[in-house]
């Protein structure tokens, strides 16, 4: 019987590696669309991220309230986000797609699928400091991104700016260390 949202995260987690591993076995099955398999772990990814990070204190962010995600610019899994935004879970998830960084006020965290001037800036500056910033874009990591999403040999890793999280008021649970590929 699952008893947690912990549980069925790692369950979740092990059936995506199993279809991944299958792919690697069969190419030319009905198995061979990692893209579609890619886009479902990250959307998966930043729905669990709030089970696996402490928020400031200074932040209003707990297990109770409900997830805002926003995405700034392009996503390529828009599709998968809106499916997990209308399964029935204890927390709901919620994604704003936004044009303008004014309008990130009520974020927990920001996705940033586009990478423009705008975006560049924001990341270098210390506004918001209560919003994780995430992306998989590899120039958002090194311009002060806190998590950064790639994979590696059919896995899902992390690139985690500890310094700027840190710096922000967030800690990171050991599970996410698990992921991680290269901390700063």
């Amino acid at each position: 019987m699952i008893r947690n949202k912990t549980q069925i995260f790692s369950i979740l987690i092990r059936v995506l590696a199993f279809v991944t591993l299958c792919i690697g076995f069969y190419p030319n099955s009905a198995f061979a669309d990692t893209e579609s398999i890619k886009k479902k772990t990250k959307a998966v990814f930043l729905y669990q991220i709030f089970n696996y990070v402490t928020w400031p204190v200074s932040s209003k962010v707990t297990l109770e309230t409900s997830s805002n995600v926003c995405v700034y610019g392009l996503s390529s899994f828009k599709k998968e986000l809106e499916l997990i935004q209308t399964l029935e879970t204890d927390r709901p998830f919620r994604v704003k797609y936004v044009s303008q960084l004014t309008e990130l006020g009520d974020c927990h965290i920001v996705y940033f699928g586009t990478l423009d001037r705008l975006a560049l800036e924001f990341l270098g500056q210390d506004k918001m400091r209560e919003v994780l910033t995430v992306s998989d874009d590899p120039i958002f990591f090194k311009k002060g991104g806190m998590i950064f999403l790639f994979f590696e040999g059919g896995k899902l890793r992390l690139n985690v700016n500890r310094t700027k999280l840190y710096k922000s008021g967030f800690n990171l649970g050991s599970k996410i260390f698990r992921l991680t590929k290269q901390i700063k």
